[in-house]
């Protein structure tokens, strides 16, 4: 892979973000990378690209200088190259971004500090999907301030002397994830590139929902679902524990539900209402004489069926969740109506969660029948829903793919109820 850095100062090791940029290139490099840098750096070699030195006398204080941006040494820098990741919000990372996507070569980025006045502006990230932050409490933070992006937590790593007590902070397993975090980059443009193509844009027009068609569906669910809801809880007979575990999440997220009954998703929905999640189907499910047209009617998207539509399904969802929907899947797969038991899980729900770096939340219907001393039977219908379980950012991504969906089998187990009173 041939990666290129865009940091303004390269060999001033005056903070965190230099810092990372040296130590990972030597990682990466001996990983059998490629890594060029784009800087102002005095350094020579055929990797190094050299920039002419900004005017800030704030930053030259502190042993930083921003560089002037030059298209033409960008160009040559990119040409072959693999990915762009550029480490600071500058002019310089701005002229890069354009050039780069220009070129069609894929952006990731870096997000050292919150309160640094770095021309701190949200437009600059809103041209990258992918975002490398140095700790959890930043990439949390940058969601709390409303940041759209899929966020990359990556420690800066420890050196050799602290590596027995601290495994998962090893400088190797920073560049692991750093890789990591390209691989998925180059992946994502590359299945942006498939979407264009003639033969997949019909399905993908399938999971696209125009704005207008939104609007009015949202009016339309906020009008009218309360007397659904209502429905459900006199008639219906449901009830919902642990409905501020779904409440709490104000970003995006997958909702993982056992799939027992025609009406998963509306009692699912009841949950999460006034929040409007999107509900995946098979798509033989949308022809149903029944509920086919409910079906149609919030939204649904079909589930794929072929191995293209399958990146696109999952890139698809990937950005809708990376906007703050959440998304409702069934990781059984195949629907057996009222069953008290979990099937086996499938690793999609799984894949989108890591994908978007964004929690799942378990949610577990059950059906209760309860004996009454007249003889008779009193149904109850009861959507238990669990604490969110996030993607563990130490692991690499296939463990932590592996740990969400044994986590998520766990708390499904959990979340079986069998009295109600």
């Amino acid at each position: 892979m041939i990666i290129v850095y865009v940091i303004d100062s390269f060999d001033e090791f005056s903070n965190e973000a230099t810092i990372f940029a040296s130590c990972s290139k030597k990682i990466l490099e001996e990983m059998g990378h490629m890594v060029r840098v784009v800087s102002n750096t005095k350094l020579k070699g055929e990797e190094y690209f050299n920039l002419q030195n900004g005017k800030s006398k704030t930053m030259a204080k502190q042993k930083y200088y921003f560089a002037k941006p030059d298209k033409e040494i960008f160009r040559k820098a990119f040409d072959g190259a693999d990915i762009v990741h550029f480490f600071y919000p500058s002019k310089a990372a701005k002229v890069a971004i354009k050039v780069a996507k220009e070129m069609g070569i894929p952006v990731t980025g870096s997000y050292y500090c919150l309160e640094h006045r770095l021309v701190h502006k949200r437009r600059f990230y809103r041209k990258i999907d992918r975002v490398h932050c140095p700790s959890l409490i930043i990439a949390n933070q940058l969601r709390d301030r409303g940041y759209k992006n899929i966020f990359h937590p990556i420690t800066i790593g420890v050196g050799k002397e602290n590596q027995d007590s601290m495994q998962n902070y090893q400088i190797e397993v920073a560049g692991n994830k750093l890789e990591e975090m390209f691989n998925a980059a180059i992946k994502d443009n590359k299945i942006n590139n498939l979407e264009k193509d003639a033969a997949e844009k019909k399905y993908l027009k399938r999971l696209k929902q125009s704005k207008i068609g939104f609007l009015i569906l949202k009016l339309f669910y906020l009008l009218l679902f309360p007397f659904g809801k209502l429905y459900a809880h006199l008639f219906g007979k449901l009830h919902i524990k642990g409905k501020e575990n779904l409440t709490s999440i104000k970003g995006g997220a997958i909702i993982i539900s056992n799939h027992v009954h025609n009406f998963d998703a509306p009692i699912n929905t009841c949950a999460a209402y006034p929040r409007l999640p999107v509900f995946t189907s098979q798509p033989a499910n949308f022809e149903h004489k029944v509920y086919g047209l409910l079906i149609k009617m919030f939204g649904a998207i079909p589930t794929p069926v072929e191995l293209n539509q399958t990146k696109i399904f999952i890139n698809e969802i990937t950005k809708k969740v990376k906007n703050g929907r959440l998304v409702l899947i069934y990781p059984e797969g195949n629907l057996i109506y009222k069953n008290k038991d979990l099937q086996k899980f499938k690793k999609g729900a799984f894949y989108i969660a890591q994908n978007a770096m964004a929690p799942i939340i378990p949610a577990r219907i059950s059906f209760l029948e309860i004996p009454r001393k007249n003889g008779k039977i009193k149904k109850r219908v009861i959507l238990n829903i669990g604490k969110p379980i996030y993607p563990n950012f130490a692991m690499t991504r296939k463990e932590s793919i592996d740990n969400l969906m044994e986590a998520s089998l766990a708390a499904l187990e959990s979340l079986k109820v069998e009295e109600y009173k």
